[in-house]
């Protein structure tokens, strides 16, 4: 008889062991399974975490690192920069008496008197292609950070407009119709003109001699007219500051004959307004400081250590005096500024008691040092050490820039990763060497 047939009887034991293999899992097994599933998630969350912080924590430090690389490019171009179309000596009269020129407005000099961009304002006089000091503002976080350095570079090419990155210059011809000719057919001015980059008939511009002169008092000389030391660039202007003619060549000559050069550096461009039209000084000046604004858009983000500022590059306006101010690197929490000089290192005051020419003699390099951290406070890190110098040293102090110990700042500091940026340039345009 078949299974399925009536009157078939199942086995106890068999019967038993179907019941066993339909019951499902017990509460017990469910409760095991499910903590075992909790623990998994548990411990994938909390590598997740790790994953997502130490990913943040990378993403700024890179973004920190572009900005870094950003702003100081500005600062170490501007450094190279320094000194570039400046004159060495004071204008002269057709009898060889200086003539007085000065900068701005008796009240002011070069900049507004609205701290911090007043500092080492110049009235007239031969300029320092660079200049700085230590605390020149002090106990005002708003104005400049304490300890910090302030930094002034003069050049024509230091401003953001088109025309203070151009130059030019001319010469004097003696014109001829032979060889053997005795007297010049004409006496033209003749303004270089490049393939391309020329200034432009509304910038304005100043004209300094050569170093031809055997007179070193005579090199680089700014060339004025009736007291007034800056030009459009039209030919009839420049002709009010063109260089005498050369010498009568000796028989047989070119036909061509050109004076020494004058140098003619672009450093604004007109507005068409009546401030517009004027030069406040004959170059262009950049100050760099670390401050604390306390408003407005350039205030210090959140992400920064407490304590810590802003570097900026700020621009004198040739109309008022204004600066403008440009933003180049956030949480900075110390700017130095070391001379190399031929005795020796020397401090951001170290030029106070030298000339212009002093500087360009003695000078060898600027280093500049910027104490900032990478990211934002990371309460998992903490600085190895308790100090770190800012300027030539072992890391840790600095004779000639500053030490600083992070309880200056704040008790969170030592979890912000710190680093020192150091920039050493031989400046290009101040060193007798390289004229």
């Amino acid at each position: 008889m078949g299974a399925n047939e009536p009157g078939c009887q199942i086995p106890a034991e068999r019967a038993m062991s179907m019941n066993r293999n339909n019951r499902g899992f017990s509460l017990i097994e469910l409760l095991v399974v499910t903590a075992i599933f909790m623990i998994v998630i548990i411990i994938s969350s909390d590598a997740f975490n790790v994953i997502r912080r130490n990913a943040y924590t990378q993403s700024r430090l890179a973004q920190s690192n572009i900005d870094g690389v950003t702003g100081l490019e500005i600062l170490r171009s501007d450094l190279e920069a320094a000194g570039f179309g400046l004159f060495w000596s004071m204008p002269t009269d057709s009898n060889g008496n200086i003539v007085n020129i000065s900068y701005g407005d008796p009240a002011d000099g070069e900049a507004d008197d609205n701290p911090p961009q007043n500092a080492y304002n110049l009235t007239g006089g031969v300029p320092p292609a660079v200049q700085s000091g230590n605390d020149t503002f002090l106990n005002d976080d708003t104005l400049q950070l304490n300890g910090t350095d302030y930094l002034v570079l003069r050049g024509t090419t230091l401003a953001h407009n088109a025309a203070s990155q151009k130059w030019s210059y001319m010469t004097r011809q003696l014109v001829f119709a032979t060889i053997s000719s005795a007297t010049p057919s004409a006496f033209p001015l003749h303004v270089n003109s490049w393939s391309s980059g020329n200034l432009t008939l509304q910038d304005k511009v100043v004209v300094i001699t050569g170093a031809q002169d055997p007179d070193p008092s005579n090199h680089r000389k700014l060339v004025t007219n009736s007291g007034v030391f800056f030009t459009k660039f039209t030919e009839p202007n420049l002709s009010n500051f063109q260089p005498p003619l050369p010498s009568m060549p000796a028989v047989p000559h070119p036909l061509i004959v050109d004076s020494p050069a004058y140098f003619i550096y672009g450093v604004h461009t007109a507005d068409g307004t009546s401030n517009g039209e004027k030069l406040r000084m004959p170059y262009n000046r950049a100050d760099y400081y670390v401050r604390r604004p306390n408003a407005g858009v350039n205030r210090v983000p959140q992400r920064c250590a407490p304590g810590t500022g802003i570097l900026f590059k700020a621009v004198a306006g040739h109309a008022n005096g204004v600066q403008t101010e440009y933003p180049l690197l956030d949480c900075v929490a110390d700017f130095q500024v070391v001379y190399s000089l031929d005795t020796g290192d020397v401090s951001a005051s170290g030029l106070d008691s030298m000339t212009p020419a002093d500087i360009r003699n003695r000078l060898k390099n600027i280093q500049v040092y910027i104490l900032t951290h990478a990211g934002g406070r990371d309460t998992g890190y903490s600085y190895p050490d308790q100090s770190t110098g800012v300027g030539p040293g072992n890391g840790i102090t600095s004779g000639t820039g500053s030490t600083r110990t992070f309880t200056q700042f704040s008790s969170s500091s030592k979890n912000y990763r710190w680093k020192v940026y150091r920039i050493t340039v031989t400046p290009k345009n101040i060193l007798p060497a390289q004229r």
